[in-house]
């Protein structure tokens, strides 16, 4: 195994280092300017063109939640992101906590991304449990039109988007 001097690996590694590194000082690297991307994280737009619509959208829920909830509520939306938690009480039970929450994408027709969650009260003995059952679906929508997202015989869950002018 032949060896290499000592002082030879020392010139080699002082041809190498910046000279800012060989006078005892550490090398730091320049930052280098960076460019942002068209990239949008979910639920953060990138820009203001890209938060808001030209009109307000009214997303309208009808028909009955899982087959078992009478459902008639609207949310209003600005931009592509929504989201609503209420109260659902069919007559006389213990209450039904409803969750709506999306995210809406303009195009023709428009795309909404949502989902759907109910916290159903369910008798276990002498006591109630909450228990949570989730629906959750991409669907494409023509203002105006409904949008079936959920049958079971004749019971539907449907969904209908509209163009609001201000």
């Amino acid at each position: 195994m032949k060896t290499i001097p000592l002082s030879l690996l020392i010139a080699v590694i002082a041809t190498v280092l910046p000279v800012s590194a060989q006078e005892g000082q550490p090398h730091v690297r320049p930052p280098r300017p960076r460019t942002l991307g068209q990239e949008i994280q979910p639920g953060i737009p990138a820009t203001r063109q890209d938060s808001e619509f030209p009109t307000n959208l009214k997303l309208t829920l009808e028909g009955a939640l899982f087959g078992q909830v009478p459902t008639d509520f609207s949310i209003l939306s600005g931009g592509p992101v929504f989201s609503a938690t209420l109260p659902l009480k069919p007559d006389g039970e213990a209450p039904i906590i409803g969750n709506v929450e999306g995210v809406i994408t303009a195009g023709t027709p428009y795309s909404v991304q949502i989902s759907i969650g109910a916290r159903v009260p369910v008798q276990t003995g002498n006591s109630i449990e909450y228990r949570d059952f989730t629906f959750r679906s991409t669907v494409r929508v023509v203002p105006g039109k409904k949008v079936t997202l959920w049958e079971k015989g004749d019971q539907k869950l449907q969904l209908v988007l509209e163009e609001v002018p201000d």
